[in-house]
């Protein structure tokens, strides 16, 4: 098997990831907000709910977290990229999240000194003084950054595993196989709705939920189709309609039991999204100038919990309005916050390979 470093630049880089990123985040505004401004759902959703844009997240990450700690000159410049790529915008939701309910009246001081400097470090928690603020969770969205950023603690050290104790160029694929089992062996023996996203997870259930263990092998799947080349493969690359195909009937019509059916499900859409991301990969750059995506998921639950504190809830014209700001307060934080921090970026590829 080549290394990933063998592949043509351009076949890697032309991809539709942006236009991916959009849609699962757009698909997760669209599910929190059916659900806390109250709507009721038609066909549209019943197929756009499957796919589901948090498992999406995770193997486009994994892809090309692995990408960009390969090209890295150092475990440093590695940190200090993703750190860039990740807090900046994170700091600038939290900081309007205090701002606006300071000012809506919600009693910030003294909890939100301890609050506020954790929100800001990837700690994420709903704190007392704003248990009442919308629908109750201050942005219900951001759980996923602290699992992200597990991940990017997780993946130096899984390379450092493969080359100095498990010599063996199948270790990635190997780990993946692992973390599958124990994702599906976890709903299994806790049999906890809340672990497959339906319901509000408590205890243990929120300490699983929240670690890197039952999420790992989305993003080691992603790691798998970026070691391997996958990607280039003649069964991923341009065969997307196939795969959107067999993940919809796969979805629909399942055949296996349900947690098994739940790990498979995840999995059959991460090689969906690959699929998709190298069919038609000009697409994207045709469609989109900007990637807004990370902003319309992390602002999507502020906009959501304004309406619902305002009691704007019950019409579908609120779901467009809570697209739409989202959407715009997403351009803002892109053009004057998380673009300019990228560009503080050091240059990721090795002098080796320059």
């Amino acid at each position: 098997m080549p290394n990933a470093t063998t592949i043509r630049p351009d076949t890697f880089r032309t991809n539709n990831f942006d236009l991916l990123r959009i849609f699962a985040a757009t698909q997760v505004l669209c599910q929190h907000s059916l659900l806390h401004l109250q709507l009721t759902s038609g066909l549209w959703w019943q197929v756009f709910s499957k796919f589901s844009g948090v498992p999406i997240f995770f193997v486009l990450s994994g892809f090309l977290i692995s990408a960009s700690f390969e090209k890295a000159a150092s475990l440093k410049i590695y940190t200090q990229n993703r750190l860039l790529r990740i807090l900046p915008g994170l700091w600038a939701c939290v900081l309007l999240t205090a701002i606006i309910t300071i000012c809506l009246g919600y009693k910030f001081f003294p909890g939100g000194l301890v609050w506020l400097p954790l929100q800001l470090v990837g700690v994420i928690y709903t704190p007392k003084f704003l248990t009442n603020f919308g629908f109750h969770s201050y942005n219900g969205s951001l759980w996923t950054i602290p699992v992200e950023l597990q991940f990017y603690f997780m993946l130096p050290v899984m390379y450092y595993i493969s080359k100095k104790l498990v010599k063996t160029k199948w270790f990635f694929l190997g780990a993946f196989v692992f973390f599958a089992i124990t994702a599906g062996l976890l709903l299994y023996f806790f049999k906890n709705n809340a672990l497959m996203g339906d319901g509000e997870a408590s205890g243990i259930t929120k300490l699983i939920q929240y670690s890197f263990v039952q999420h790992f092998f989305l993003f080691l799947l992603g790691v798998v189709m970026y070691k391997y080349n996958l990607y280039t493969s003649k069964f991923i690359q341009g065969k997307g309609l196939l795969w959107l195909g067999a993940y919809l009937l796969f979805a629909f019509f399942p055949v296996l039991p349900p947690v098994m059916h739940y790990v498979a499900v995840q999995i059959l859409l991460g090689i969906t999204a690959m699929s998709c991301a190298y069919t038609l990969p000009a697409l994207s750059k045709k469609i989109l100038k900007v990637d807004i995506s990370y902003g319309v998921y992390i602002y999507h639950a502020l906009a959501l919990n304004l309406f619902v504190e305002f009691g704007l809830v019950g019409k579908p014209v609120y779901l467009l309005c809570i697209i739409a700001i989202t959407y715009f307060v997403a351009y803002l934080s892109w053009t004057f916050i998380e673009k300019p921090f990228i560009k503080r970026k050091k240059i990721t590829l090795k002098l080796a390979e320059a």
